[in-house]
């Protein structure tokens, strides 16, 4: 059987936390390309992500980037598709589209209630903009009325949905919908197990497993000092 290929990226959200400037997160990401690295990475918390992704495409060329993950509750989905659109450009088709439901919080004065019911319901949303010429939706949460998104990704039929999950029915649902899956910190014999949660998933509903790209997100240090952090 042959061995699948191993990618390996950075999540640069340390990052921001060490260093309150903006200046040289560019230079942060194209050293990591510079060094060999697969992909960066770049959470939705502090930040936003795919506005410090553009920053980053715009000074890298091989690296893939990717969000990991995006909480689509905070954004209308007509407008994430625009800046979905223009970053993958931007990038020469480089996109990752993590998403993650995330945890139903109030935001901006709303109750964001049924946060995994509104990530599906925006994945649909989107979709439709990316493929179709014009586009009507009325779902639970989003209305779009005969709408024309003329700037479609680079990458067709759209970038790569990778969805954060590790119970049950987020493992159903990124075996339904997506084309990778963001685990959680785990260590590897417990990754394992996960890893079959997924696999199982996918063929449950008749997708191919392989089909699947799962990334494991282990906490690393790399240094001559065991102590040092």
């Amino acid at each position: 059987m042959p061995v699948p290929s191993i990618e390996f990226g950075v999540d640069i959200g340390p990052f921001f936390k060490i260093n309150a400037g903006f200046s040289s997160i560019a230079k942060v990401a194209a050293n990591i390309e510079e060094l060999g690295f697969d992909s960066v990475l770049v959470p939705d918390h502090e930040i936003d992500p795919l506005i410090v992704l553009s920053s980053i495409a715009a000074n890298t060329s091989r690296i893939r980037l990717g969000t990991c993950v995006l909480v689509p509750d905070h954004r209308n989905p007509v407008l994430l598709a625009r800046q979905i659109s223009s970053v993958d450009n931007l990038s020469g088709g480089r996109l990752i589209l993590g998403l993650g439901a995330g945890e139903g919080k109030e935001m901006f004065g709303a109750r964001l209630d049924r946060p995994v019911a509104r990530m599906l319901e925006t994945i649909r949303i989107l979709e439709e903009l990316w493929g179709q010429t014009r586009v009507t939706y009325h779902g639970n949460f989003w209305a779009v009325d005969d709408y024309s998104l003329d700037l479609k990704p680079l990458q067709r039929p759209h970038p790569p949905i990778w969805i954060g999950a590790s119970g049950p029915r987020m493992l159903s649902i990124a075996a339904k919908h997506g084309d990778g899956c963001f685990g959680p910190q785990l260590i590897p014999r417990h990754y394992g197990e996960w890893l079959n949660k997924l696999r199982n998933a996918a063929k449950k509903v008749g997708r191919d497993p392989n089909r699947i790209v799962p990334a494991h997100l282990p906490f690393t240090s790399i240094s001559n000092d065991h102590e040092r952090r």
